[in-house]
C-alpha cells in the first residue's frame, strides 16, 4: 500500500474531513476536488490545473519545507524555547503539588507551546482558554466523523464555530498589522503569524479567488488540529510509562546525565548537522509509546483504477483503511521474550538490541545490528554540543516496515513525524531533569478511551492525577 502512495490518493478523505469536521465551504472544498494534478512538482498526466490553483501540490510542498530540514529545526527551536518557559513559570517549588489530570497539563503546557511555535501568540491572547476549547472540539469529532445535522449535535457545531472565528479573528489582526497585506518570503519567526510557513499558506490561498476568509480559517483548524491530536496525547504516555517506573526513570535519567555534559544542555538540545546514536532508551520508549497507543486507519481511495496488491484486489473509486493496531499488536511479530512482555502492554526495551543478547530486538526475525539499520531518522535527531560517546544497546526499527506504521507510509505518511519524534524525546529529558512526579491514577483510568479508536492518539479512559515537585538533586536551574 505504501508504495503505491503515488496510485492511492487521499483526495476524497480529505474532502469529507474539510467539509464535515473543518466547516470548510463547498465552493473552497470544490477546488481541491477538482485538482488531479497530484502533490509532486510535475503535474500528473492529462491534469490541466493552472499552476496557482494546484492547492494540493502546494500546501504540501509548504508543510514539507516548513517540517524537515532547516524549517524543522528552527521551528523545533522555537518549540524549545517556549514550553521550557512554560515549565519554568510554574509554581512548583520543593514541596509536592497535586494537579488533577496529566492530559489536562500537557493539553495546556505542552500543546500551547507546539500552537505558539507554528501560529504565535495572537490566538491565544484572543481566547486564553483557546487550548481547553481544542480539547472540547476534539472530544467531539467522533460524533462529527458521523455526520450528524446541528440539531443533533449542537455544542459540536458550536465549539467549531468559536474556534473558526478565533481564527479568523487572528488572520485578520496580523493581516492589519502587518505593514502589508501578505508578505510572500518567507520569514522563520514572526510574532503576528508564528512561522514563515503560516504566512506562506496565506499566500497560497489568496492566489485562489474561491477561497474566502471562511476557508483559510477551517484550512488552518485542519492543521492545528492535526498538529495537536496525535502528539499531545503521546508525549503524555510516554512521560507517564517513565514516571511510573521507578527503576525506568532511573535509568532514563542515568543516559541522559552520561550523554550530556550538565543539565543544561539537556534542557536546551539543539540540532548538529552529525548524526548520533545517543539516548537509545528514550528513543525506545518512544518507538514504544507510538506502537501501543497509536490507532490510526490511514485512508487511502483507490481513483479510477482498481488497485492489485498481492492476492488482494481493491475496486476502483473504493475508500481503503488500514488499521495501525493489528499491525502494532501482532504477537507473531513483536518480540514478547516468550511472552513475559505481552504486545498489549508497554515494555521500555522493546525497541533496544543488546549485544550480548541475541533475543533482544523488536520483532521476533534475528535482527542484524548495524549503524544504517538502527536509526531510520537519525538524521532528524535532536543533539548537543559536547555530548559524550556511550556504548551499546542500539535503537532498532530495523525489519518494522509495515508493522511499525504510526504515522502511515510512503510519499503520504505523516510530514510531522521528525518534529514528533523530536519534541516527545525533548519533552521527556525536560521533565525528568526538572521534576520529581507521582501517578496518583488507578489502573483503570489508565485504559485506553475506545471513543478516539481510529483517530490517532488515544487518550486514557479517566482523569490522571498526580503529584508533581522539584527534582529534589537540583537547587536551581540556570538556562
Amino acid at each position: 500500500m505504501w508504495k503505491k502512495s503515488t496510485l492511492v490518493p487521499g483526495t476524497k478523505i480529505h474532502l469529507f474531513f474539510l467539509k464535515n469536521l473543518f466547516g470548510m465551504p463547498q465552493k473552497a472544498i470544490d477546488i481541491y476536488a477538482v485538482d488531479n494534478s497530484g502533490i509532486k512538482a510535475q503535474p500528473l498526466p492529462g491534469s490541466n490545473v493552472l499552476p496557482h490553483y494546484r492547492i494540493h501540490h502546494l500546501t504540501h510542498t509548504s508543510m514539507l519545507k516548513f517540517m524537515g530540514g532547516t524549517g524543522l529545526a528552527k521551528w523545533y527551536e522555537r518549540w524549545t524555547t517556549i514550553f521550557l518557559e512554560h515549565l519554568q513559570s510554574l509554581n512548583i517549588g520543593d514541596d509536592w503539588v497535586e494537579i488533577p489530570d496529566l492530559m489536562d497539563f500537557f493539553s495546556e503546557q505542552f500543546g500551547s507551546a507546539v500552537l505558539e511555535s507554528m501560529c504565535g501568540p495572537l490566538l491565544r491572547e484572543i481566547n486564553p482558554a483557546f487550548m481547553q476549547d481544542l480539547k472540547k472540539y476534539h472530544y467531539e469529532q467522533p460524533k462529527r466523523s458521523k455526520c450528524f445535522p446541528e440539531w443533533m449535535i449542537p455544542q459540536t457545531y458550536a465549539i467549531r464555530r468559536k474556534i473558526l472565528s478565533n481564527i479568523k479573528e487572528w488572520h485578520t489582526r496580523a493581516r492589519s498589522q502587518a505593514k502589508q497585506n501578505v508578505v510572500v518570503k518567507e520569514v522563520e519567526s514572526d510574532r503576528l503569524w508564528g512561522s514563515g510557513f503560516m504566512k506562506n499558506r496565506q499566500a497560497v490561498f489568496e492566489g485562489i479567488k474561491e477561497f474566502d476568509h471562511d476557508a483559510y480559517a477551517s484550512s488552518d483548524l485542519g492543521l492545528i488540529w492535526t498538529a495537536n491530536t496525535n502528539i499531545v496525547p503521546s508525549a503524555m504516555w510516554m512521560i507517564m510509562e517513565i514516571f511510573k517506573d521507578p527503576n525506568l526513570l532511573h535509568r532514563v535519567r542515568n543516559e541522559l546525565e552520561t550523554s550530556f555534559p550538565d543539565e543544561d544542555a539537556i534542557l536546551q538540545m539543539k540540532f548538529d548537522s552529525q548524526t548520533t546514536k545517543e539516548l537509545p532508551l528514550l528513543k525506545s520508549v518512544y518507538a514504544e509509546t507510538l506502537r501501543l497507543r497509536i490507532h490510526v486507519y490511514a485512508v487511502r481511495y483507490t481513483g479510477n483504477e482498481e488497485l492489485h496488491i498481492n492476492t488482494w484486489r481493491f475496486p476502483k473509486e473504493k475508500v481503503v483503511l488500514v488499521a495501525t493496531e493489528p499491525a502494532h499488536t501482532d504477537g507473531t511479530f513483536w518480540n514478547t521474550k516468550g511472552g513475559r512482555y505481552p504486545v498489549n502492554q508497554f515494555w521500555s526495551d522493546r525497541f533496544l538490541i543488546y549485544p550480548n543478547d541475541p533475543q533482544s530486538g523488536p520483532h521476533t526475525q534475528k535482527i542484524v545490528s548495524t549503524c544504517s539499520q538502527t536509526d531510520q531518522d537519525d538524521d532528524q535527531t535532536p543533539t548537543t554540543r559536547g555530548i559524550k560517546k556511550r556504548v551499546n544497546p542500539e535503537y532498532s526499527i530495523a525489519g518494522t516496515e509495515g508493522m511499525w506504521i504510526p504515522y502511515g507510509g510512503g510519499t503520504r505518511a505523516c510530514p510531522g513525524r521528525f518534529f514528533s519524534k523530536h519534541v516527545m524525546i525533548a519533552t521527556c529529558a525536560m521533565m525528568v531533569t526538572m521534576f520529581d512526579m507521582q501517578i496518583l491514577a488507578e489502573d483503570k483510568a489508565l485504559k485506553v478511551n475506545p471513543l478516539f479508536y481510529g483517530f490517532g492518539g488515544q487518550h486514557p479512559i479517566g482523569k490522571v492525577p498526580f503529584k508533581i515537585r522539584k527534582k529534589k538533586a537540583i537547587s536551581a536551574i540556570n538556562c
